[in-house]
């Protein structure tokens, strides 16, 4: 648009799509970039809307119309989930760095043991959807692996398995 306003093209519920203005209040492509940053980092769905300055009622009818975001919210699940397993494990063997004042008046960084409840409930509460996210890509990429093999590879590979099971029951394979 010529005052500079975002655009998007919408549709869907039978409409047809079209070029339309973004609500100044709705998600903009800068309000989505500073959800799923924070999201990536905390897999906190209310923190990171409260950051974007948005609602979580309006995140997940978002979530359920638009597919592209709907992907990219999973890939920050994964990211964060992935990084959150990382630092609960990290912080149960190790500690966490605080920034003390000893009696001196002086900072110093001590390594303090941290409870890990908060982010082991975090991660139980997606533990299913990352699950769920993960299988469901490694059967579609095994499923392109598979698509993209040959004819040939595919009866090749049959053959060597029925010779592997006719070893195991002592048949002699010709």
């Amino acid at each position: 648009m010529a005052d500079g306003s975002e655009t998007c093209i919408a549709g869907g519920a039978g409409r047809v799509k079209q070029v339309r203005t973004v609500r100044h209040d709705g998600w903009t492509a800068k309000k989505i970039k500073l959800f799923l940053d924070h999201f990536a980092g905390t897999c906190n769905v209310t923190a990171s809307c409260a950051a974007a300055g948005m609602g979580v009622s309006s995140l997940y009818r978002m979530r359920a119309r638009d597919a592209a975001f709907a992907a990219a919210f999973e890939d920050a699940l994964i990211g964060g989930y992935t990084r959150l397993e990382a630092m609960v494990l990290d912080t149960a063997l190790n500690g966490q760095e605080v920034e003390r004042e000893n009696e001196e008046g002086e900072v110093e960084v001590v390594r303090e043991k941290v409870d890990p409840k908060f982010a082991l409930r975090v991660l139980a509460m997606h533990q299913r959807k990352v699950a769920a996210i993960r299988a469901e890509r490694a059967a579609a990429e095994r499923a392109r692996e598979l698509e993209a093999e040959s004819e040939e590879g595919v009866r090749e590979r049959i053959l060597a398995r029925l010779d592997e099971m006719a070893a195991r029951r002592g048949e002699v394979v010709t």
